[in-house]
């Protein structure tokens, strides 16, 4: 009886190690590496990028509409407009070992870019970059970022309700 308990203690324990080593998609990136970063184009734009590691696209524009609406509100702004969105598919060939091609997957043919008649809620909903398997990803959205009222309730987000929304929770 004593070894059975044993091997479960044993078990439970790898589990719960296991656990705490995986590392969230959601984080900063460290220098060229995977996770979010945001630079300032002018006063009222940002470009966010996210470079996430074997994830789908809905999981990764999420992730950077998320990472979009921290940014509008940590600089003191209320709602964001995607004004370019790019989807680039990472992946990892054989030949090339560790080596990583590009392969421009998407340019502006979101929805989140303004070009649709009704409000789509988030990503999902005409962004294809093939099969949409698991894969190395990486998203550059450009955002105008503005106060007061939603300028287009079509094209504008509220960053509060994003944040809200999308922001994970264990973050």
């Amino acid at each position: 009886m004593y070894p059975f308990k044993s091997l479960l203690v044993l078990v439970a324990l790898c589990a719960v190690l296991a656990g705490c080593s995986t590392t969230s998609l959601y984080r900063p990136a460290v220098g060229d590496g995977y996770g979010y970063s945001e630079q300032q184009l002018a006063d009222d734009r940002y470009q966010i990028i996210f470079k996430a590691r074997r994830t789908d696209s809905l999981t990764a524009q999420n992730f950077a509409l998320a990472r979009a609406a921290e940014v509008t509100l940590a600089n003191g702004y209320d709602w964001f407009i995607v004004t370019d969105n790019q989807v680039t598919a990472i992946e990892n060939t054989p030949e090339q070992g560790d080596a990583y091609s590009l392969r421009a997957a998407g340019n502006c043919d979101s929805p989140l870019c303004g070009n649709i008649e009704t409000r789509r809620k988030y990503a999902g909903d005409g962004l294809n970059i093939g099969n949409d398997a698991r894969r190395d990803l990486r998203i550059q959205m450009n955002i105008r970022v503005g106060s007061g009222a939603l300028p287009d309730p079509d094209y504008a987000y509220d960053a509060r309700q994003v944040k809200q929304d999308l922001v994970p929770k264990s973050k």
